[in-house]
């Protein structure tokens, strides 16, 4: 079974709590004894694993886990390190446990890839917090005429006059929110912005997304992404 690591909680030297987005289950959480292999349970690591069978009301461990394929740009680069501790705990604060979505698992396995490989490094928070959006179901719908030129957060939609309550975008930071909700890495590097606009972008796909899921709870990566592409 394919995995992603989306979080690590050590109990101890030899072993702790991982958990990971799986292609069959969703977000399962299992007991590992890792050992000396606690770098396999890096955020975004790649996994194929297999399940132990367990006794009722025991918690899941795992019978075997390897990484497949290995990915060593993610921890030896700073910033693709820091982009993938980004897109895990977004993962994690963002998917119900046991619900299972094997398209945005999909996207998620081949992104992870791709960023490996790519030097286009801050491409991919945007994108991908554009396509978690989509996968998530929370696309707001096209503007209906040119006039509806006021994006409201708060209720996804597009109007003619700003909403009281102040939660919106208006003239370019409404088009790029909605160029970047569609937006392939490619695609993104077509959008003319500077790196104000890209960090500002960042914080409004983010801001839209907590919204939907109804959390206020802070992405500590966040901080971290922000310092790292100043």
């Amino acid at each position: 079974m394919r995995a992603i690591v989306l979080q690590t909680i050590p109990t101890n030297d030899k072993g702790g709590v991982v958990k990971l987005f799986t292609e069959d289950h969703g977000v399962r959480a299992y007991y590992v004894n890792w050992g000396k292999k606690a770098m396999m349970y890096q955020a975004m690591t790649l996994l194929e694993v297999e399940e132990r069978e367990r006794r009722a009301g025991s918690m899941k461990m795992l019978a075997d886990a390897r990484r497949e394929p290995v990915l060593h740009e993610l921890t030896t680069h700073p910033f693709k390190a820091a982009v993938a501790l980004f897109m895990a705990e977004v993962l994690s604060r963002s998917l119900a446990d046991e619900q299972v979505h094997v398209a945005l698992f999909t996207y998620c396995f081949l992104s992870v890839q791709a960023l490996n490989l790519d030097d286009r490094v801050a491409a991919y928070p945007i994108v991908f917090l554009g396509k978690l959006i989509q996968y998530l179901g929370f696309t707001p719908p096209e503007p209906r005429s040119d006039e509806q030129g006021c994006f409201d957060l708060l209720h996804g939609e597009w109007s003619v006059t700003p909403p009281t309550h102040g939660q919106y975008l208006r003239g370019e930071e409404a088009t790029l929110f909605k160029q970047a909700i569609n937006a392939s890495v490619e695609g993104f590097q077509t959008l003319t912005m500077n790196r104000e606009q890209r960090a500002s972008l960042l914080d409004q796909l983010l801001r839209y997304l907590q919204i939907h899921l109804h959390s206020d709870r802070e992405i500590k990566s966040y901080a971290v992404l922000r310092e790292v592409f100043r």
